[in-house]
């Protein structure tokens, strides 16, 4: 049994198979700081000065196959403030400021649904469920506006999600999870 990582068996492996011909290659590694440890495990087993091979990390790769480029969150919000005010009722609709306090936590929910390709629907539902039973002790009758209003929003999560998710797909934009 070898005691060498698997990025030196790799840099090895290319090495044997490719020599100086390295640099035609393409490495995918799982992220940019494996990048580091590849290419000193490159430098190790090479005997001479050698043109290395490109490395991206997984994200990258996918990144370039899907050619969706991604946002940081503070154009994230202003993309979903956009949906938003597509959407929402206009006598209910909030400032950005007020959306982007709770749009922070959303987007992020969104960013993990798509991550782990759970289903949007399904989830939201759940979500939804829960701040039902949040309001299970209060009649019907006795339901403030306020509280219609958030459970109504609730009711709008998967409007939100597909309308979003079609607005980035449409401008090739998009967070992690999409991408």
């Amino acid at each position: 049994m070898s005691n060498s990582s698997f990025l030196d068996q790799l840099a090895q492996q290319l090495l044997n198979d490719h020599g100086s011909k390295i640099a035609n290659v393409i490495v995918i590694l799982p992220n940019k700081r494996a990048k580091l440890f590849f290419f000193a495990a490159l430098q190790k087993h090479s005997s001479k000065n050698i043109f290395a091979p490109e490395v991206i990390s997984i994200e990258e790769f996918i990144q370039q196959i899907s050619k969706i480029r991604p946002i940081d969150n503070i154009e994230l919000l202003l993309e979903f403030y956009d949906v938003y005010r597509q959407i929402a009722d206009k006598n209910l609709q909030q400032s950005f400021d007020q959306v982007a306090n709770w749009a922070k936590m959303l987007l992020q929910d969104f960013n993990e649904i798509d991550r782990y390709l759970l289903e949007p629907n399904k989830i939201l539902a759940y979500l939804k469920s829960i701040e039902d039973i949040k309001h299970w002790s209060l009649d019907i009758e006795s339901h403030t506006d306020l509280i219609k209003n958030h459970l109504s929003f609730w009711e709008q999560l998967p409007t939100y999600y597909a309308s979003f998710y079609k607005h980035l797909i449409s401008k090739n934009i998009g967070y992690q999870g999409l991408i």
